[in-house]
């Protein structure tokens, strides 16, 4: 163990994929999300099949969210011998039950890809990198950690989430490391949500942090405003509907898509649609993952859980199938 703290980058450094960040302590190594390498197909594997971590020194995993690129490599560590616990809050273990899953059947059907083109590009067969087992001893080893709730990874770290306002569930970690007598608290925000986004309350700011680990993937980027956004959507919609085509949107499962059919649903409320428009959500996981929203309204918005006391569902009206 180092003399004092210290921080490992082993992933999402320099790229935005395949976030992984080592805390080293006197008492123990922590490691900061868990996620995979995305990219093309024999690429990603190739980066992918052997983790770079020290699993023996883990004594704990710290999940911000539960994107591909932050969890996916978790059934990795385990099939690797981690059989820690992994602190993620209560939406996002929930969530992981279905989004590692359906990675499972992913690892699966690329394997099938890349063995099908092995013997013509000379490559060795591949195997998965995980199956829906290893993934079943994942998710029994997650504890659930409610925003704002302290807990103790050891008598020396102490955990703390804050509402990141990205995905349902993510979460700003908050390490409070103590040694020798001097408490240091290093503050990890995950990727970050915007101010006054729909369904999800906005971000929350850590207080007296010496350590600041953050994304900057869209740091140089000014985004549209969300009235403005909402307008384009409407735009093109009406355009199309109005010369008989059809919108086609390719959308997340997570977190997009039910954007997309709250927008949807405002503006047809708001008279800025055809009244008779259907619209067709053609994604099964999708369907899984908004089944899990309504069960976490204590990560919504005031506007969203508005619309909950008032026995309306924020991701359903008459011509939605």
């Amino acid at each position: 163990m180092p003399p004092r703290m210290d921080v490992q980058f082993i992933g999402a450094a320099q790229t935005v994929t395949g976030s992984m960040h080592l805390v080293r302590t006197r008492s123990g190594s922590v490691l900061l999300d868990c996620g995979l390498f995305q990219g093309r197909r024999r690429e990603a594997y190739d980066r992918n099949k052997n983790l770079p971590l020290p699993v023996k020194d883990l004594i704990a995993v710290v999940l911000s969210h539960v994107h591909i690129d932050h969890s996916g490599a978790l059934p990795m560590l385990v099939r690797a011998g981690y059989r820690g616990p992994i602190y993620a809050t209560p939406a996002t273990r929930d969530l992981a039950t279905v989004v590692l899953q359906d990675a499972a059947l992913i690892q699966e059907q690329d394997a099938r890809y890349l063995n099908r083109h092995a013997e013509r590009e000379g490559y060795d067969l591949v195997e998965p990198l995980y199956e829906e087992a290893d993934v079943l001893r994942t998710i029994g080893m997650f504890h659930s950690v409610p925003y704002g709730f302290r807990s103790y990874i050891n008598p020396e770290i102490a955990l703390t989430f804050l509402d990141a306002g990205h995905v349902l569930g993510s979460a700003i970690t908050l390490l409070d490391v103590t040694e020798g007598g001097t408490r240091r608290r290093l503050a990890f925000t995950g990727d970050l949500g915007r101010k006054n986004m729909s369904i999800l309350e906005d971000p929350q700011v850590p207080e007296d942090v010496d350590v600041l680990i953050t994304e900057s993937t869209y740091g140089e980027r000014l985004h549209d405003s969300i009235a403005k956004m909402d307008d384009d959507l409407a735009s093109v919609i009406e355009r199309t509907c109005g010369r008989g085509g059809k919108v086609v949107i390719p959308s997340f499962a997570l977190e997009r898509a039910q954007e997309v059919v709250l927008a949807i649903r405002k503006l047809k409320h708001a008279g800025r649609l055809p009244a008779k428009l259907p619209v067709y959500v053609d994604s099964p996981l999708t369907v899984k993952i908004t089944d899990i929203f309504k069960l976490h309204p204590e990560c919504y918005d005031d506007e969203t859980r508005a619309l909950l006391r008032g026995r309306e569902s924020p991701f359903d009206f008459s011509d939605l199938r």
